[in-house]
């Protein structure tokens, strides 16, 4: 395994961070100098014409950026040259990309598939991206760039089962694959449909909605949290407590001080400054620990003397309180912290890569981003390099490809 040598981290655990912290301050500072110099330069000729088009002023503001954007493959070989001021992840087989402040989609093979002309866009979800135009107009596009819907929005969310959210005039809505406004009424608040369901807000309060904007809850709450499980915590007054949406989302819970969301079966709650773990029976056990945090996979982060530990659902420690932060279980691994640096424990709660990298990233399909004196890479699940660690910015792998940047 391409771990740093022990030596090596006993003898730069002081200095590696602040050098990490160097690179990045260097970064910085070569933005403010570019940012300095243009607007000491900068030619105001545009925008005081009146005959000039929204594209010309907003080019003519438009800075390119010295770190360039591409893309890499599974084995750092860089697959899309990076020649992008800024570009996003492969979504459905394409990905937006801005050049000369103009964005576009290109294919995998890194051909331009909808010309560089928009002012911004989304992702490709559902077969649809709600781009702008540089007249601030919302467009809906299909994957070869037809226009398939128009709207006077302020705000256009992508699509999520067949709905798109809208913002206007500081209310929200929704519009179908149509681009035909679907809501009686406007909403304070509104999330994305998912699985069939939205959360919205009234002047009356919060409840859940179907596709058809009826209502599901009996009555509105100060708050609800959308949940991928059966049970959606609510908020009413100062108590928490759980809806259950299998069951007309009638109250299964209520009066707890503190409530947090349900996984894999298990939530942490607290009752009168008593934490418990929760199940889907009802049943509750007593965890004797001031702070508890759902990690997933039946696994909770405890907080005692000042330091984290892991216990199961069963209350049983796996894990010992020695360390200063942990993220949540990505796959089978967690991301700890000791002192400056990191490391990942696998679902036992053991150490499976010492403590050895100034900050790491989730595992995503078994691999992971990871900083190192030389930059940031990836590494498998037992801590080896399958990446080379050579980047200064490099994001998460998805449908094959990373988005890299490189200074030009």
């Amino acid at each position: 395994m391409q771990y740093l040598s022990v030596s090596y981290y006993l003898t730069h655990m002081l200095t590696l961070s602040r050098y990490i912290k160097l690179r990045y301050i260097i970064r910085i500072n070569i933005f403010l100098l570019i940012a300095c110099a243009s607007i000491g330069c900068k030619d105001d000729k545009l925008s005081t014409q009146s005959n000039a088009s929204a594209e010309e002023i907003y080019l003519d503001d438009f800075k390119p950026n010295p770190f360039k954007w591409g893309y890499i493959d599974p084995k750092g070989n860089l697959a899309i040259k990076a020649i992008y001021d800024d570009n996003r992840d492969f979504s459905e087989g394409l990905a937006a990309v801005n050049f000369k402040g103009k964005w576009g989609f290109i294919n995998k093979r890194g051909e331009i598939i909808i010309d560089y002309q928009y002012r911004t866009t989304s992702e490709f979800s559902e077969g649809l991206a709600i781009v702008r135009r540089f007249d601030r107009e919302y467009i809906t596009i299909n994957k070869t760039g037809d226009v398939i819907a128009t709207g006077d929005f302020d705000e256009q969310y992508p699509y999520q089962d067949d709905r798109s959210k809208i913002k206007k005039d500081g209310r929200y809505g929704y519009v179908n694959r149509d681009g035909i406004r679907i809501d009686t009424s406007v909403y304070l608040k509104a999330s994305n449909f998912e699985n069939g369901k939205a959360i919205v807000q009234t002047i009356e309060g919060y409840q859940v909605i179907d596709k058809k904007l009826k209502s599901l809850t009996n009555g509105n709450y100060d708050k609800i949290y959308q949940s991928n499980s059966r049970y959606w915590k609510f908020r009413k007054g100062q108590k928490y407590g759980y809806l259950d949406s299998e069951n007309q989302f009638r109250i299964w819970q209520r009066d707890l001080t503190q409530a947090g969301p349900f996984e894999d079966g298990i939530a942490c709650i607290q009752i009168d400054n008593t934490n418990y773990i929760l199940d889907t029976t009802g049943a509750k056990k007593e965890i004797p620990y001031p702070r508890i945090r759902n990690l997933s996979h039946r696994k909770i982060a405890f907080y005692n003397k000042e330091k984290y530990g892991i216990i199961n659902h069963k209350g049983e420690i796996i894990a010992p309180e020695i360390y200063d932060a942990l993220y949540k279980y990505a796959g089978n691994r967690i991301g700890y912290q000791k002192g400056e640096l990191w490391g990942y424990l696998d679902l036992n709660g053991k150490e499976v890569t010492p403590p050895l990298f100034p900050l790491v990233w989730d595992f995503k399909d078994d691999i992971a981003r990871a900083i190192t004196s030389n930059g940031i890479g990836f590494i498998d699940t037992i801590g080896s390099q399958v990446v080379p660690p050579i980047y200064v910015e490099v994001r998460d792998f998805n449908e094959g490809l990373a988005r890299v940047q490189i200074f030009k």
